[in-house]
This record gives C-alpha cells, sequence and structure tokens, in this order.
C-alpha cells in the first residue's frame, strides 16, 4: 500500500485571478501553489522557463577564471584537448567544447575513455600520450573533481588543466589550475547546484565563446548547443528545476527540429 506525502504548501490560497492571468486551469493554480510558487511571477517564470532567465557565465563558481585562463593559454599557442566521459552527459559536454572552439577556427583534440579498460574519470598512459601528441592545455568536462594523481601528473608533463565537474567534490581537490563545480560553494551561493557536467561545460564555454570573439570576429550562438544540453540533463537524471528547467525547455525545441545527424537518428 503506497504512502503519499504532500507537500507543504504556503498559508492561505492563490488568488484566483492568476489563473486567468497565465492562461492555466484552475487546478494547475492550486497545484502550483502546492509545489511552493506562491506569488503570480513565480509561477509564470516556472510555466515560462524563458531562455532569457538564464544566470550569466559570471553567476558560476569559477567560470570567469577558467575561461580567462583556457583563452589565455591559447593566445599562447597551446592546443587544446578535452577530456570527457562515455556516458551522455560527458559525450554532450564535450560536444559543446569542440562546436565552440570549431567556430572560432580552433582545432581541439579529445579522448573520451573507453568504459571497460579505462573506466571513469582520467588516467594517466591515456594523459601522457596527449601530452605526447602536443596538447598544453587540458579542460575536462564531467570528470576530473576527484582525480587528485592523474591531474598532479598532467602538470608535471606542463598541460594546464582546468577541471569542470557536477560530482560531489572530495576532501582533497586536484590541483589542477581551475576549477568549476557547481558544489564548490554552498548551494545558496550558486544559481543551480544541480548542474549536469554538459550544464557546467555550456556556461564554461559561453564565456570562452564571448572572449574569443573579441579577437576572432566570430560567435558561436549557444542556443545551437542547447539541444545537446537538454539531452545530457535528462540523460543523468538531473532535477529539473531553476536553470535546468530553462535550458531543457529550450533544449527540447532544438530537438524537435533535430538539425544534428545524431539527433535524427534518435528520432
Amino acid at each position: 500500500m503506497k504512502r503519499w506525502i504532500f507537500r507543504d504548501a504556503p498559508p492561505g490560497a492563490p488568488n484566483a485571478a492568476w489563473a486567468e492571468d497565465l492562461g492555466i486551469s484552475p487546478t494547475l493554480l492550486n497545484l502550483l501553489w502546492q509545489r511552493g510558487f506562491d506569488t503570480r511571477d513565480d509561477m509564470d517564470a516556472f510555466l515560462s522557463a524563458r531562455l532569457a532567465s538564464l544566470r550569466p557565465p559570471a553567476h558560476w563558481p569559477g567560470v570567469s577564471e577558467a575561461a580567462a585562463l583556457f583563452v589565455r593559454e591559447l593566445i599562447q599557442g597551446k592546443n587544446p584537448g578535452i577530456w570527457g566521459d562515455y556516458d551522455v552527459d560527458g559525450i554532450t559536454a564535450t560536444t559543446i567544447a569542440l562546436d565552440v572552439l570549431e567556430a572560432h577556427g580552433i582545432a581541439a583534440g579529445y579522448h573520451i575513455p573507453d568504459r571497460r579498460s579505462e573506466g571513469y574519470g582520467l588516467n594517466v598512459p591515456a594523459l601522457e600520450r596527449l601530452a605526447a601528441e602536443g596538447y598544453g592545455v587540458l579542460l575536462t568536462v564531467d570528470c576530473g573533481i576527484a582525480d587528485v594523481e592523474a591531474i598532479a601528473r598532467a602538470r608535471e608533463l606542463g598541460m594546464t588543466v582546468i577541471v569542470t565537474d557536477h560530482h560531489l567534490p572530495p576532501e582533497e581537490l586536484p590541483p589542477a589550475h581551475a576549477l568549476c563545480n557547481p558544489r564548490l560553494v554552498p548551494a545558496e551561493e550558486c544559481p543551480c547546484p544541480d548542474l549536469a557536467g554538459v550544464g557546467v561545460s555550456f556556461f564554461l564555454m559561453a564565456a570562452i565563446n564571448s572572449l574569443l570573439a573579441e579577437r576572432t570576429g566570430r560567435r558561436y550562438k549557444m542556443d545551437d548547443a542547447l539541444d545537446v544540453t537538454a539531452l545530457g540533463t535528462l540523460a543523468d537524471v538531473m532535477r529539473l528545476t531553476g536553470q535546468n528547467r530553462v535550458l531543457v525547455r529550450g533544449g527540447l525545441e532544438k530537438i524537435a527540429g533535430a538539425r544534428r545527424p545524431g539527433m535524427l537518428a534518435l528520432k
């Protein structure tokens, strides 16, 4: 037998006129109230999930510093390498990084670990191979926050390391030159502590895109990355509230268009 546990709704009741203002039924109005949306504007923001409500990259912990460092290393002539993960979140996060750099005429290498032979996260042999191939700046997506030994080795090899991740940080953080992880700060200090790895990649690459545009005169349209951002967020089963809800709603519209051959194949 199931036991239902109801949310604690705000005291009182919603203004019945809000239903007409928002174009919703009285039943949906009451459900939103039950979920804790106690103002008309809060309900409207939840229902519309407008892209304009996405927080700028500078509002995310570590993003501005990491973007500035990454672009500075590119200007100094270092070749970028992206280290992703073999799940949907990691692959989509890698895709965004590669797409943005390609839009600016920058060829980047990437490594997706083999699930069986390498496992999750960074490993020293593959890092040594990347360093030998001439990659001087390493950007991790959806991984790296716990890879202390591997990142220490990457630094020994002369690589500049920027870690972007969303997994719970351990007590000992890796010795990266920059860290981007929404869980590195208290939840109340982050616009969305429940970002997927692809979400972190999206906001970092948006910052990098702006900095590169000042030098290349080109600009990647970040809206074009919303399809893979939504896919990675959904596949990692992240909370569909706040910024995640905005990213996924915008991304579902892009997925419907199936601009990417992979999306078309999945459909």
